[in-house]
């Protein structure tokens, strides 16, 4: 059953310097709702008029006793009308009262007050027919509470050490258990400077650049794979010399005559295409470039091979095919 809210004001004598009201005050009280559920906020708000008094000090929270006061707000204060909000609750079931709450007006002369009663509030129990054996319902529904960045850090923590750990016990595996494969493909050496030197001059005369008239690409190309076949066969930087540094280091690369001047007809053609917009003929270039493949066979290490003393000596047959 709702209960409609009653608002009584009564005003008395009080002891000492309280003295009646003169004049009967303009005090109004609301409460919103009538009726709640065990602990749910109710609204009590009271709007007092000075009428003449210099000040009115309204209820503190532990005036509204049994009540419980969850927050006061001040709505209005002015010199004219001050204006409270008490948000309340009850935690008991049943027909509660809100009831003998003072208001005290002071003036120059003294003191005066008065009390209100604001009526009853039905608080409903959260048990089912009254029945305290019944299943206990929450007061009110589960808060869903938000997920904070200090909440979530130490996951994130862990899911980073659980994914390095991962990646290490993974390489772990593959290098010293099973990993043959990763020991194998660490352990592949490079090509010899010379399989790699022969094999490249064929791609370049596969390209056919200088016949489609890109002089410049193919004298580039040609002695690149020149010096970069003397400088890992010789074992220094050739790659990065000139032509002249690496003609003043022809004692490293060159124990002939003859091999001198393959490389030498090579460079000096190259150096003149490039910087001189020289044009040779067709056939120049067909032999700059069987110079090319004469300089590595011509260099070639020989293979070796082992006698039954155990004393190395050159592998004429193979020096033959390759010759």
């Amino acid at each position: 059953m709702h209960l409609k809210t009653v608002i009584i004001i009564s005003v008395f004598v009080g002891a000492g310097n309280f003295q009646p009201l003169h004049a009967q005050p303009n005090i109004s009280v609301s409460v919103e709702p009538g009726e709640i559920t065990v602990g749910d906020p109710i609204e009590l708000t009271i709007r007092v008029r000075l009428e003449g008094y210099k000040q009115v000090v309204l209820p503190s929270a532990d005036k509204l006793s049994p009540f419980e006061v969850l927050k006061i707000d001040t709505l209005k204060d002015s010199k004219k009308e001050i204006a409270i909000k008490y948000t309340i609750t009850h935690f008991e079931a049943g027909e509660q009262e809100l009831k003998d709450i003072p208001i005290i007006f002071l003036k120059d002369a003294g003191v005066d007050s008065a009390v209100i009663q604001a009526g009853a509030i039905y608080v409903q129990t959260v048990l089912q027919d009254a029945d305290s054996t019944a299943q206990i319902k929450d007061i009110h529904p589960p808060v869903k509470m938000e997920w904070l960045l200090a909440d979530i850090l130490p996951f994130l923590w862990i899911a980073l050490g659980i994914i390095a750990a991962g990646v290490l016990g993974y390489y772990v595996r593959r290098r010293w258990f099973g990993g043959g494969k990763l020991i194998e493909e660490l352990m592949i050496p490079a090509p010899p400077p010379y399989d790699t030197a022969i094999r490249n001059l064929e791609e370049l005369r596969i390209k056919r650049l200088w016949q489609q008239g890109y002089l410049v690409e193919f004298y580039s190309e040609l002695t690149e794979i020149i010096k970069h076949y003397i400088g890992g066969r010789y074992e220094f930087d050739a790659p990065e010399m000139t032509t002249d540094e690496l003609m003043h280091r022809q004692n490293i690369w060159s124990s002939s005559e003859e091999t001198l001047s393959y490389v030498h007809q090579i460079v000096t053609c190259a150096d003149l295409v490039k910087f001189a917009s020289y044009t040779p003929e067709p056939s120049t270039n067909e032999e700059n470039l069987t110079a090319g493949f004469d300089y590595l066979r011509a260099t070639r290490p020989q293979a070796v091979i082992f006698s039954d003393n155990l004393h190395p000596k050159p592998n004429s047959i193979s020096q033959q095919v390759h010759s």
